[in-house]
């Protein structure tokens, strides 16, 4: 394996120029930072104040780099002279780092390309004494690097694909060589740490899925009054993030289930607002009252739909509803939506089968029995009518959902308790 890594170092090297080429390319079609591109080479931007030491955390794209936020937060409060160093390979995932990560917290730069040199650069430079990584790939460059300066290397959130167990089964000897490296695997699910384990990590352990220990969504605490009231004798089903087909769907639904259930009402929040003229027009095909968000317009007593087309309000949404449907799923051609967020705000989730964008998350919460996943119009209108006459089931599924969320609660607090010893002792080395 030695033999090879030097080949991969020795390839990466000679094709340097057109690496170099490739990122300005990338740059030119918006893919890029130009104004960050020797990051790339593992050159900062930023200074390193001087005198404290380095945590590195590191999240592949935006969806680990997200789940990262909450256990920088708690690290940084444990150890408050470490300088916390968060990095990520997407122009997406550093615009979320931008908006969301606090200055006080931590400093967001863009990853070094798994190559010889860079990386070099960038440990040369920033000097970490422990790393944390939220990312499914292992780049033999830098995971060997990190190993060879002796740095402590925990992947948080370990998750490995069905494909890649497959790939990884017909070379061993490479899973091997990757995890050499790795001091300790905090695995998502039980499920991911057995797969860490017959890969051959040295120490593997699971406290939950970071991505479930997120901040909940926050609302106007008045606006949810003021709809509350209107709706306290309504029983709410919010489909969120829907997208063509899906408005259309959720109308047919309605009036099916509105000959049994008097007290429904729904509220769609379409994933595009620029297709609020078609929603409309379906709305009257299928004899649909609509209110709709951005038009101030307000719910009356014969209103069926609620169109909710503005942004940063899907916490006011999810806290109305008892039920989320999580569009971009139903239908071909989409991947899903993230489930968190309307669980997290007590909604009992369903999905459609197309949730490729998230399927590792989906595939563990459908196991745990907190996501139905309704293959056709017809099976989720089913299991909505099953909820709204079944009194028990739905307690049941209420009562599923606290504990499954009571499992993944303070995940990255008890990560660093399980490391307190070895964090403790390197905080305090000066």
């Amino acid at each position: 394996m030695r033999i090879l890594y030097w080949i991969y170092c020795l390839v990466l090297i000679i094709a340097t120029p057109i690496l170099i080429l490739i990122l300005i390319y990338r740059g030119f079609k918006g893919k890029e930072d130009f104004k960050r591109l020797n990051e790339k080479f593992g050159i900062p931007s930023v200074k390193l104040p001087k005198g404290q030491k380095v945590a590195w955390f590191h999240g592949a794209s935006v969806g680990e780099t997200k789940a990262l936020l909450k256990l920088m937060e708690d690290f940084k409060h444990t150890y408050p002279d470490m300088f916390v160093l968060v990095t990520s390979g997407t122009v997406t995932s550093s615009k979320l780092m931008k908006k969301e990560l606090d200055p006080k917290i931590g400093t967001h730069q863009f990853t070094p390309l798994d190559h010889p040199v860079f990386v070099a650069l960038f440990l040369m430079f920033w000097k970490p004494v422990v790393c944390f990584r939220a990312d499914s790939d292992l780049w033999p460059v830098t995971v060997e690097q990190i190993r060879k300066r002796k740095i402590l290397h925990y992947i948080v959130n370990g998750r490995i694909s069905d494909n890649s167990m497959k790939t990884y089964g017909k070379m061993p000897f490479y899973a091997k060589f990757l995890l050499a490296g790795v001091t300790k695997v905090f695995a998502k699910d039980e499920i991911d740490a057995e797969k860490f384990k017959k890969l051959g990590a040295k120490e593997v352990t699971t406290f939950g899925n970071l991505k479930l220990d997120a901040d909940v969504l926050t609302y106007d605490k008045k606006e949810f009054d003021k709809f509350s009231s209107v709706l306290k004798e309504k029983t709410v089903v919010i489909f969120a993030s829907t997208s063509d087909n899906e408005e259309d769907m959720a109308f047919k639904i309605f009036n099916n289930l509105n000959k049994k259930f008097k007290d429904l009402f729904f509220i769609i929040a379409p994933r595009q607002r620029t297709r609020l003229p078609g929603i409309i027009n379906n709305a009257k095909k299928n004899n649909i009252n609509l209110a709709i968000r951005s038009q101030k317009q307000e719910i009356k007593k014969d209103t069926n739909v609620y169109i909710s087309d503005t942004i940063g309000e899907m916490g006011l949404f999810f806290s109305l509803s008892e039920f989320a449907f999580m569009g971009r799923s139903m239908f071909g051609g989409f991947m899903g939506s993230n489930p968190i967020e309307p669980l997290q705000l007590g909604c009992i989730v369903l999905t459609g089968p197309h949730i490729m964008a998230f399927e590792a998350l989906y595939n563990n919460m459908i196991k745990s029995g907190v996501v139905d996943l309704c293959k056709t119009p017809a099976d989720l209108e089913e299991r909505l009518a099953f909820y709204l006459g079944n009194k028990s089931g739905l307690k049941k599924a209420i009562e599923n959902n606290k504990q499954f969320l009571e499992q993944n609660k303070n995940v990255g607090k008890k990560i660093l308790n399980n490391l307190k010893p070895v964090l403790d002792k390197i905080d305090k080395k000066r």
